[in-house]
């Protein structure tokens, strides 16, 4: 993409992000420049649990409910954040605003007049419960307001952006914008047809791999080791299950034998693990958006057995492209069988490899993102509105510029 637009990124760091690139600079910045221009990093804005006093949190929530901003007690709204993206859209003469989630939207209501695309990674409002710390007798008043204002944004694009750009074809169908235009833009991945994936003949490995600070996941892996583990390790000896991730709950690694179920924690580089195994879980019961994980091991060729909700925003079909299961005993009986049958793993293998050529090659993706620019900088331009069509082939207009959140 970045032959055919010009990218500007502004990305907002933490202070882990920012000792990471600290400790990887001369090796980041040189690829970072490979795809954008021009560069910018911004500190992370304190949110409301950091901050001390009880006149700050108020102060806080004031600018927020002031400025109409969604996710109040974990918001990233900062002025200098503002600041330096007025730097850039003036220096560089930006003609479009690409904005990575309903954290950093804010952006777009401080530019009006620019054309600008949201890109939603889940639907945040779902996921971000609030709970102001230290104001009991406001608690209500501002969760609701808070509440409303994602569900402004987000839902109904009280801000008016362009686009509104989903990785789910789920929470595109919750959409009720009546501005501009909804779509859906999966993940993109180096897809690869051609490579044929491995299997283990002695010994059948399961992997699950995920952030365990993250509710949703140590909920599937607890439920997972509690429901479906228990019903496998009596018929079976020649499975090894591997848990891979930070923070591994304590009733998860209290199942850890070094034989049979082995908790490894966080690990840096998990390729070994990836190339050597032989099917993979997401045992999700809740969360939103889509899992990228399945989306990765989908790609490696795999086998995946997830749940519904582990399925939840992806065009796959059950029992072709992977194996869905919600009852533990179907779950459990999934993996014996894959462990029992090489020829249904391989059949999977290339399924997956299939879907994921077909949804989430990089190649359909950079064109559906630049027809989403081109659309986005013309459809209120009359003289352009029809100047692209999406099912010619037409590659979008020249010059069209993007400040890209990461």
């Amino acid at each position: 993409m970045c032959q055919q637009v010009n990218l500007h990124l502004l990305a907002i760091l933490n202070q882990d992000e920012q000792k990471e690139f600290g400790r990887n600079r001369d090796l980041l910045l040189p690829e970072y420049y490979k795809v954008f221009k021009t560069v910018q990093f911004c500190d992370k804005p304190q949110n409301l649990y950091d901050k001390k006093t009880q006149r700050s949190k108020l102060f806080h929530f004031m600018v927020h409910v002031f400025h109409g901003l969604p996710l109040m007690d974990i918001s990233y709204y900062s002025p200098e954040v503002v600041r330096q993206a007025r730097r850039i859209i003036e220096r560089e003469s930006i003609d479009l605003l690409e904005i990575n989630q309903l954290h950093v939207a804010y952006i777009k209501k401080f530019f009006p007049k620019i054309p600008a695309i949201l890109i939603n990674h889940n639907n945040e409002r779902d996921l971000y419960p609030f709970s102001p710390a230290g104001y009991p007798l406001t608690k209500k008043l501002f969760r609701g307001i808070s509440q409303r204002n994602s569900y402004l944004v987000e839902a109904e694009n009280a801000w008016k952006f362009d686009a509104m750009c989903y990785i789910s074809q789920d929470e595109m169908n919750r959409s009720k914008s009546r501005y501009g235009k909804a779509y859906w833009l999966p993940p993109s991945i180096e897809s690869d047809l051609h490579s044929e994936k491995d299997f283990n003949n002695k010994c059948f490995k399961v992997i699950y791999t995920g952030m365990f600070g993250w509710p949703p996941n140590a909920e599937g892996a607890i439920w997972f080791t509690k429901e479906i583990l228990p019903l496998m390790r009596k018929q079976k000896n020649n499975i090894e299950f591997h848990f891979i991730g930070s923070n591994p709950p304590s009733e998860l690694k209290k199942i850890h034998d070094g034989k049979q179920v082995f908790v490894h924690g966080y690990i840096e580089d998990i390729s070994f693990f990836w190339k050597n195994a032989d099917a993979f879980i997401v045992p999700l019961k809740s969360g939103g958006g889509i899992r990228i994980k399945i989306i990765e091991a989908l790609n490696a060729g795999i086998p995946v057995i997830t749940t519904a909700k582990g399925v939840e925003g992806l065009p796959c079909k059950p029992g072709r492209d992977l194996l869905v299961a919600d009852d533990p005993t179907e779950f459990a009986n999934m993996i014996l069988k894959l462990a029992d049958d090489k020829l249904l793993c391989q059949r999977l293998s290339a399924n997956g490899k299939a879907y994921i050529h077909k949804y989430h090659n990089s190649e359909v993706i950079k064109k559906k993102k630049l027809e989403i620019y081109d659309f986005a900088v013309n459809h209120n331009n009359p003289v352009n509105e029809t100047s692209h069509n999406s099912e010619s082939g037409d590659e979008p207009a020249d010059g069209i510029h993007s400040s890209y959140r990461d």
